[in-house]
């Protein structure tokens, strides 16, 4: 996302009801009888390269702001030897920006304390970095 990882985070993979708890950096409960696997212990690639795919995580990120992604992984290559971008919209929300209501004030303009630099609609898959 861009961000600087300064906010716990979580991933999550199922749908509906029926979401597990995979990978966070935290052991916070968010729902009754959560149990997440540090991510320390178990990278993202390796719980992905477990699953068939295509396969849904949803990532969670700062959670008094309340950031939610679904972000999908729809195949492997054997010629791909890291992942990468297919497609996305708009630049990441700065770090501690109120989250969704406060990123929508960006984009509209309201935020004064905003670098006049950044711009919400600019997005090039190509310099996202998985390394």
């Amino acid at each position: 996302m861009g961000w600087n990882d300064e906010q716990d985070h979580q991933f999550r993979h199922g749908k509906g009801r029926h979401l597990g708890n995979v990978i966070s950096n935290t052991q916070e409960e968010v729902g009754p009888r959560d149990e997440f696997t540090d991510e320390k212990e178990i990278t993202l690639a390796e719980f992905v390269g477990r699953r068939r795919l295509p396969i849904r995580l949803m990532y969670r990120y700062d959670f008094f702001d309340s950031w939610t992604h679904e972000i999908v992984i729809e195949e492997k290559t054997d010629d791909a030897d890291v992942p990468r971008m297919l497609g996305g919209e708009r630049a990441c929300p700065p770090e501690d920006c109120g989250g969704p209501f406060g990123y929508k004030e960006c984009m509209e303009g309201y935020a004064e304390w905003m670098d006049d630099d950044y711009d919400p609609e600019i997005f090039n898959k190509d310099e996202v970095d998985f390394t």
